[in-house]
């Protein structure tokens, strides 16, 4: 049996097809998207929580849970490979910084630079699926916490949107829409990826894999969001 959803044009109240464009320029911008979604999906399928009528996930809320992930992680090889800035050309940039400058167009989901491209290409899966389980396993607090894959920061307050839903995720056709309101199985869904890595731990995988992890990165509220193979250790 094969489930399918069918949309039958656009309308301020469904965007289907608008949703399958931006998932597909998605997965060609995080080559990583694809298989980490399919895996996750079926581990949430295993455990009947892979529905947004039974209070689980959907796949477009894993989707985008998934893509705020890998574009933080994005974001933070970008910190660690950007050379140090010396005190002078600090003083320099500063300067320049002043003066006003034309701000050119920004899309958040543009195309990835050449050189992010091609790390993701060579980026191991192993590592990736440990990093989102032990993110939103033992990482992630959804009633303090939203996620978002627009331009800026993934992970904001939640007190800046004043809801009561059991996760908030960020619509990116609609901002004021909350498209995880339906998942009040997300602390099981939590627990589920916590209890993942603690398998993994258990058998002796995840200090191995997590050796090759990235330095941590702080998101908001200081939270940490990737960590080396002591942070597992410590866990």
């Amino acid at each position: 049996m094969v489930h399918a959803d069918i949309s039958f044009g656009p309308s301020p109240e469904h965007l289907g097809l608008g949703t399958v464009e931006l998932v597909r320029g998605l997965s060609i911008q995080f080559p990583q998207l694809t298989p980490l979604a399919l895996v996750l999906k079926q581990f949430l399928k295993n455990r009947n929580m892979h529905t947004a009528y039974t209070g689980g996930l959907s796949s477009y809320c894993l989707v985008l849970l998934v893509v705020a992930f890998l574009q933080q992680r994005r974001s933070a090889t970008r910190s660690l490979l950007r050379p140090t800035t010396t005190a002078a050309a600090a003083a320099a940039a500063a300067a320049a910084s002043s003066q006003p400058q034309p701000q050119p167009p920004h899309d958040a989901f543009a195309s990835p630079p050449p050189a992010a491209a091609e790390r993701d290409k060579h980026t191991a899966l192993g590592p990736l699926l440990l990093d989102f389980l032990f993110f939103f396993g033992r990482v992630f607090d959804p009633r303090v916490s939203m996620v978002s894959v627009r331009a800026g920061d993934n992970f904001l307050p939640r007190r800046r949107v004043g809801v009561i839903d059991p996760l908030y995720i960020e619509d990116p056709f609609q901002p004021t829409n909350n498209i995880g309101r339906n998942c009040f199985r997300v602390v099981q869904i939590q627990k589920a990826f916590a209890d993942a890595v603690r398998r993994c731990r258990c058998r002796r995988i995840a200090p191995s894999l997590a050796r090759r992890a990235l330095t941590p990165t702080k998101m908001w509220g200081g939270a940490v969001l990737l960590g080396r193979a002591s942070r597992w250790r410590a866990v």
